[in-house]
């Protein structure tokens, strides 16, 4: 996403930024960051929002707040729950009813409920714990770029020493 919007020469620039202002290694799991944090080991991490929705539930004493980045520019990025159907799947109907289910308001209230994610069915409301977090800008960049761009920025990430 940063390539195609930004170039190779930012991105990697960005990308050097970063690993020089590690305080420790990227952790194995995703949610190791907040002890680190609330051990201040380090100040300021990226995190999946719905992590930090779950951590902060288990914890609610914690000081830890959530900060949308790049509101002045290009949006945050969210992430993706995708589904597919294999061209030969031997129940196609069947398959493509479930999907279409899965984006029902029922559904999507179940979902969000469970996941602490945001809906993807816009009709729907997040709950409580995810509205207080108010609106925020997304970036909207086509998801497909990801892929496009995938071997350069390995290559970016090793270049910029990031292990």
């Amino acid at each position: 996403m940063m390539i195609n919007r930004d170039c190779e020469q930012k991105t990697l620039t960005t990308l050097q930024g970063w690993v020089d202002n590690l305080s420790v290694r990227p952790f194995a799991e995703d949610t190791q960051i907040f002890s680190a944090m609330e051990q201040q080991i380090c100040d300021v991490s990226i995190v999946n929002a719905y992590y930090f929705a779950r951590y902060k539930q288990e914890h609610p004493e914690t000081s830890l707040k959530l900060f949308w980045a790049d509101q002045d520019s290009s949006g945050v990025h969210v992430d993706i729950t995708g589904a597919a159907l294999i061209r030969h799947a031997p129940n196609r109907e069947q398959a493509i009813d479930l999907l279409e289910w899965l984006t029902t308001r029922q559904a999507q209230v179940q979902y969000a409920g469970l996941s602490l994610g945001y809906p993807v069915n816009k009709k729907v409301y997040p709950v409580r714990e995810i509205a207080r977090r108010g609106s925020f800008i997304e970036d909207q960049s086509n998801v497909a770029a990801i892929g496009i761009y995938r071997k350069q920025a390995v290559a970016l990430l090793k270049q910029a020493g990031y292990r």
